[in-house]
């Protein structure tokens, strides 16, 4: 009995142990450069995307389709003239790491003829260069 009691007292200290242990959580680097496609553009100023190569987004669903990884980008007006991006474009970025670090509080205020109403993705980040020419082509000015 006492051999059970013993076995059972190193079963509890190996679980309370063991459970106290949690697995390192790290971030990823987002200082690189991304690949996306466009899903929805809301105004002027947001886009939100399904990015490709890192896992920053989350689920999301729009107009009854499921997509991964999905952020906003809550900067678009820095968008260059000629880049017009329409749905299932690809992209390329660079973030604004700071900015989106400071809860991507970077959206400039550009006028909406439209309204839109709809969910946007919790995960939000601020760019600082978007292209359509391959991440080694961008510089981020």
């Amino acid at each position: 009995m006492k051999v059970i009691k013993k076995l059972w007292l190193y079963a509890l200290a190996f679980l309370a142990l063991g459970s106290s242990c949690e697995k390192e959580v790290t971030s990823p680097d987002l200082s690189g450069c991304f690949e996306g496609v466009a899903i929805v553009g809301a105004c002027p100023s947001i886009l939100v995307v399904q990015v490709k190569n890192i896992q920053i987004g989350e689920p999301w669903e729009f107009n009854g389709k499921s997509y991964s990884n999905v952020i906003s980008i809550e900067n678009t007006h820095i968008v260059p003239d000629g880049l017009d991006l329409k749905y299932g474009d690809t992209f390329y970025f660079t973030l604004d790491i700071e900015a989106s670090k400071n809860g991507a509080n970077c959206t400039k205020q550009v006028p909406c003829n439209d309204a839109m109403v709809m969910n946007f993705p919790n995960k939000k980040y601020c760019i600082k260069s978007i292209s359509t020419q391959n991440c080694p082509d961008i510089h981020a000015d």
